[in-house]
């Protein structure tokens, strides 16, 4: 079984246009005044949008595989390494994009564009990592599946 999603970050995009359409604007009243060594550093949200305005997660006997925007900023988990995984929901205010978190349990590393919702993968190592997604049911059989075909290929060994 393979599970391929790609979630779009409505909040992030929202806010990025916002403020790459205003720093569009301030970049051209620079421009006017001769400051052209203003624009990279302006349009830098457009960037910024590229590459967090979305979330694709894979998931396969071989791992699970997180990748932001065009694939350059991503995590790839070898199935081997994952021990078990939950469901959890976790407060707004923890933001977007890749962040740090921890909550009485203990802490890991948290990719998300959306919502309240992840899946939390709790490694080999004791380390955890949560994958955050507007699907969180689908991606937690996808990996608990691909755990199962993983447990079921080494019995068979």
């Amino acid at each position: 079984m393979e599970y391929k999603h790609t979630q779009f970050g409505r909040v992030i995009v929202g806010a990025l246009l916002f403020t790459a359409i205003l720093d569009g604007a301030i970049a051209i009243s620079l421009s006017l005044h001769g400051m052209h060594w203003m624009w990279p550093l302006l349009m830098a949200p457009v960037f910024i949008l590229l590459l967090f305005s979305t979330l694709t997660v894979r998931v396969n006997v071989g791992g699970v595989d997180v990748r932001f925007g065009p694939g350059w900023i991503g995590k790839t988990i070898p199935m081997r390494d994952i021990q078990s995984a939950k469901v959890v929901t976790y407060p707004w205010i923890t933001g977007y994009g890749i962040r740090f978190w921890g909550d009485a349990e203990g802490s890991g590393w948290l990719y998300n564009v959306d919502g309240d919702k992840a899946v939390e993968l709790k490694l080999q190592d004791g380390s955890r990592f949560r994958i955050g997604t507007d699907e969180p049911e689908l991606l937690l059989a996808a990996v608990e599946s691909a755990l199962a075909a993983r447990d079921d290929v080494n019995l068979d060994d």
